[in-house]
């Protein structure tokens, strides 16, 4: 008897396997249709934003603005998702301040804020190691180059051949970085500098008629020269970038709750960067305040607003920073006792920059 029951477990064992050996490449293979359809039509929705900026403005957003000074500001990006989120209570164009670098402290909050429709589904790195939200597209540097207002009757060689933008293999940026562009290449999958998502063994480009395209990482090169070589065609001079490489991976950001007045919805906060492990990479303290639709005028519904005040690293004095911030206007002995703490808590844990 005993043996019998070992055999009918071990059978039954034996058929769980098999059936989750024939189901898990099933689900596999849905859940990777999912995120290439789910990718698709993020550059559909991108290409009808792209669309109605053109047709607001009569060409293209810059692909980056950058100052007379070789300063970099924004990317095209931060105008397409004026497009994509109509919502002004999620919109973050209305509350990026143009008038200030992407880098800026006063643009800090919003632009560490993913934007669903600039990442593809199944992709892992979302943030760089600084903390950005990132993007998993990139634009043709032939139309989104710096300071190129670029009208779609300057495409010689017609719209539907003409491509826009893409998905692309590895080293994503920031995804208000003003230099989100990059040539497609003659092979797709071939390296982090390459267009497409290899576990797709292709990729998808939009172009600039709205139609989006899945391509095969076994298309010919010639092909992609040609969608390369749609003109216009843009100069050295207005692709230059510079090369910076961001180090990302799948990271998240954590909320670490310094004071709160309730009576008038502020609270004084420290955003924390943590990797996978859940180990902290770097914390920034903000002031949050909620308005309402009556102070600001009706102009928008209430939302909240982020002040940077100060950002922790791992030699920072915390009570020193804290006494030289604007806390120290409002925050009692005690308060300043205890946010000092909590902060140095988090602290001891950052990584330990290695002296020169």
């Amino acid at each position: 008897m005993p043996k019998q029951r070992w055999l009918e477990v071990a059978i039954v064992v034996c058929v769980i396997t098999l059936i989750l050996g024939l189901l898990l490449p099933a689900m596999y293979r849905a859940q990777d249709a999912a995120d290439r359809m789910a990718s698709k039509n993020n550059l559909r929705l991108i290409g009808l934003a792209l669309q109605s900026y053109h047709d607001t403005y009569g060409f293209l957003p810059a692909g980056g603005e950058i100052d007379e000074d070789e300063t970099p500001t924004h990317g095209w990006l931060i105008q397409t998702e004026n497009y994509l989120v109509p919502n002004p209570d999620e919109n973050l164009y209305h509350r990026v301040n143009l008038h200030f670098s992407w880098q800026d402290s006063i643009n800090r909050y919003y632009l560490a804020t993913p934007i669903k429709f600039f990442l593809v589904p199944g992709v892992e790195d979302n943030y760089s190691s600084t903390g950005y939200a990132l993007t998993h597209y990139q634009g043709n540097p032939n139309l989104l180059h710096r300071n190129s207002p670029v009208a779609f009757d300057q495409m010689q060689d017609g719209q539907a051949q003409t491509w826009m933008a893409g998905e692309v293999v590895g080293h994503f940026q920031p995804w208000d970085y003003p230099f989100n562009w990059r040539p497609l290449g003659e092979k797709l999958c071939s390296g982090p500098e390459s267009f497409g998502r290899p576990e797709w063994q292709g990729g998808h480009l939009l172009f600039a008629d709205g139609h989006v395209a899945f391509f095969s990482d076994q298309t010919s090169p010639e092909v992609l020269k040609r969608f390369g070589s749609a003109r216009p065609v843009a100069t050295e001079v207005q692709t230059a970038g510079p090369g910076t490489v961001f180090q990302t991976g799948k990271y998240h950001w954590d909320y670490l709750e310094l004071s709160s007045e309730p009576e008038d919805q502020s609270r004084v906060v420290a955003h924390i960067l943590r990797n996978s492990a859940e180990m902290p990479l770097l914390m920034n303290v903000y002031f949050e305040k909620y308005l309402s639709s009556e102070a600001l005028h009706g102009a928008l519904p209430g939302l909240t607003v982020y002040h940077f005040l100060f950002n922790v690293d791992e030699q920072s004095d915390v009570a020193e920073v804290l006494n030289a911030s604007e806390l120290s206007n409002f925050y009692t002995p005690l308060q300043m006792k205890e946010s000092t703490r909590k902060l140095e808590t988090v602290q001891q844990q950052l990584p330990k920059t290695e002296a020169p």
